[in-house]
């Protein structure tokens, strides 16, 4: 197993174009990870990452060009010990500021060879020439264990592109025959109509019967009804002990909004014996979302929203995120519809409440406020809570990004501690955040915001007896 030792070492990872989505206005890293068999009792573990470069700050070099550079720090823990720690330099270099939105996304991946079990992974990354823009992932891996003789699905991996290419070591996405470029935000539509993936199967001969099988992959909502606009891919294939699972679809024909990719092996007989099951979304503008027969055909209805496809589950979650900006009346009304109808036209005319713009096709309120909502998952989630529910999460979504943060660690005197300045708010605002638990659950002690708790004795709070 390797040890806790602290690599640093300089990447040269693969730019691509960015696609033509929402920027965020900060660092904006994705994340993803996928497990594969590497031998029978050990897997193969692979995390991909990207970095738009937009999100950088580019300063001129001694030579005259702009170069952006990122500090990035992975840590993997393994029932609370570390595991691995590794950390490396990324750059890239224009020759002038109109380049910087070409120079697009900067892809990578590291791969570990893993024992099967659930591990701790950090992901922080830090823009070198601004301090302030930075981000840290947290995410629980699974380690699938792969060891015993039955029919088993690698994860899935989404990408950008399949190729196949002769065998090249040296390339970090070459993997059986194919270059995989991932996309680790698992964002498609306008600009990235097809939805490439790879997934590997093991163990085929041992649970199949005959000499051939069949493979399924289809599109469905995010409540994993199938949709008609997204055409099942299936195809027969000969059998033998494992296989790469690889192809696309086109996902160009769907509105904006959150699907699932399904994959399913079959037997002769269509009879299911394994499926794997992944969330991806779609940003498609021009794509309006079909209406039912009957339903209104004017512009603006709930039929042409996001709304449409959700499930119950969703709308009620989607309504509980917006807890910080909903009225109490608004919140007795929501708990009192007793149908996915009425929530859905509910909250369509709750979020056109919000809507700064109502005769533009966005709704630039909603969209930042889900990129709060993001952030905040992103970056304050603790033990216990997703971020958008803990004390900075709910700041944040209220107020924005602060000017500053001031960080104070923890030391043998007081808890770990950040103060937050925001200029633009009454002239002048503070909030004061500590990890008294010292389980990373930061808790708002003070604030000189009106209608925001104040507590003139913070600092004794802080204070470790």
């Amino acid at each position: 197993m390797p040890t806790a030792k602290f690599r640093l070492n300089m990447r040269v990872g693969l730019f691509i174009a960015l696609l033509p989505f929402p920027t965020r206005g900060q660092l904006n890293v994705a994340v993803d990870f996928g497990t594969f068999r590497y031998n029978p009792a050990q897997t193969y573990a692979e995390i991909y990452y990207s970095i738009p470069t937009p999100d950088l700050k580019f300063v001129r070099s001694e030579a005259g060009r702009l170069q952006a550079q990122v500090m990035i720090r992975l840590t993997i823990l393994k029932d609370g010990s570390s595991w691995r720690e590794d950390a490396w330099r990324m750059e890239k270099t224009v020759d002038d500021s109109s380049q910087i939105h070409a120079a697009g996304r900067m892809v990578d991946q590291v791969r570990y060879v893993m024992a099967p079990g659930k591990y701790q992974m950090s992901f922080h990354v830090e823009d070198l020439h601004d301090a302030q823009n930075s981000q840290k992932i947290d995410k629980e891996l699974t380690v699938v264990d792969f060891s015993k003789p039955r029919l088993k699905l690698s994860d899935v991996q989404f990408a950008c592109a399949i190729k196949q290419i002769a065998g090249d070591s040296s390339n970090v996405f070459y993997k059986n025959g194919l270059e995989v470029i991932p996309e680790p935000g698992a964002m498609y539509g306008q600009g990235a109509p097809l939805l490439h993936y790879y997934l590997e199967a093991y163990n085929l001969v041992e649970a199949i019967a005959g000499h051939a099988y069949k493979t399924r992959c289809q599109i469905t909502d995010a409540g994993g009804e199938p949709l008609a606009a997204v055409k099942p891919r299936e195809q027969t294939k000969q059998k033998m002990a494992a296989s790469v699972e690889v192809g696309a679809l086109n996902v160009s024909v769907l509105p904006s909004g959150a699907y699932q990719f399904w994959f399913c092996i079959l037997d002769a007989e269509d009879k299911p014996l394994q499926t794997i099951a992944k969330k991806f979304y779609v940003y498609n503008p021009g794509v309006k979302i079909p209406e039912p027969a009957g339903a209104a055909t004017e512009p603006g209805t709930v039929y042409r929203s996001e709304f449409a496809t959700m499930s119950e589950k969703e709308l009620n979650a989607d309504f509980d995120m917006a807890r910080y900006i909903a009225r109490q009346e608004e919140k007795k009304a929501y708990a009192s519809l007793k149908n996915p109808d009425g929530k859905r036209q509910y909250l369509f005319e709750f979020w056109q409440r919000q809507d700064p713009t109502p005769g533009t096709p966005g709704n630039e309120f909603r969209v930042e406020y889900q990129r709060r909502l993001q952030h905040t998952n992103d970056n304050f989630r603790s033990y216990t809570r997703p971020g958008w529910k803990t004390d900075r999460g709910r700041v944040y979504i209220l107020y924005g990004p602060p000017n500053d943060v001031e960080r104070f660690p923890n030391n043998p005197l007081s808890y770990s501690y950040e103060i937050w300045h925001y200029d633009n708010i009454e002239g002048g605002v503070i909030f004061v955040f500590a990890d008294l638990q010292e389980f990373g659950e930061y808790v708002q002690l003070h604030s000189t915001k009106r209608g925001e708790p104040m507590n003139a004795d913070w600092e004794k709070r802080i204070q470790k007896n």
